[in-house]
């Protein structure tokens, strides 16, 4: 009886979930192709966040001098420092026949312009050592904001989605041997019965 009841209870459980299998296995294909086709790794959301911090920092660092650089000295722009002081210096000794005060004005102008090139020398090496790829900061703020739409949908974090794929899997894996595990338990409950009908 007792070998017959714990057959009995399985083989219900088993009819049961083969009812409600087919939309299971829909759902679990659908959610385990999400989680396939992002391919987590553990640890992965960490370390990530330090990169996009890191080139969203050089990002920062790299428009700041590109500005400074571009006040000082724009190709496009002919109203920037270097142009404008340029153009200082050219009136400046203009004026030196005038007064000599202008020409020692228009000295200390062309002065300022040279230091202003080498100024402008330094930011050009800097914006260089301050370089990124505007793509690897979208790549990486783009995987980041599929992981936490996952960790949010299945789990607070990486791991825990990772944990909870596995178990997916083998629900999976289950449900495509249900059909044969079913017949199996069928014809154990069939004997099992009558072994219990011809004991009582």
């Amino acid at each position: 009886f007792r070998n017959f009841i714990t057959n009995h209870r399985m083989y219900a459980k088993l009819v049961k979930m083969n009812n409600g299998k087919e939309y299971r296995m829909d759902v679990l294909k659908h959610e385990l192709e999400e989680l396939r086709r992002l391919n987590l790794q553990s640890g992965e959301e960490e370390r990530l966040s330090e990169e996009s911090r890191r080139l969203q920092k050089a990002a920062r660092i790299h428009d700041r001098i590109q500005r400074a650089s571009d006040l000082i000295s724009n190709s496009e722009e002919k109203m920037d420092a270097m142009h404008n002081l340029q153009s200082a210096v050219h009136e400046l000794r203009n004026l030196n026949g005038e007064d000599p005060e202008f020409g020692k004005v228009g000295d200390r102008c062309e002065s300022i312009y040279f230091e202003l090139e080498d100024v402008l020398y330094h930011l050009n090496s800097l914006i260089q050592h301050y370089d990124y790829d505007p793509g690897a900061l979208e790549n990486a703020e783009n995987r980041l904001e599929s992981i936490r739409k996952l960790t949010k949908k299945y789990g607070p974090s990486v791991d825990d989605v990772l944990g909870k794929q596995q178990e997916m899997e083998e629900e999976y894996s289950n449900f495509t041997s249900l059909d044969e595990y079913l017949a199996k338990m069928g014809r154990e409950h069939k004997v099992l019965l009558a072994e219990y009908r011809s004991c009582a």
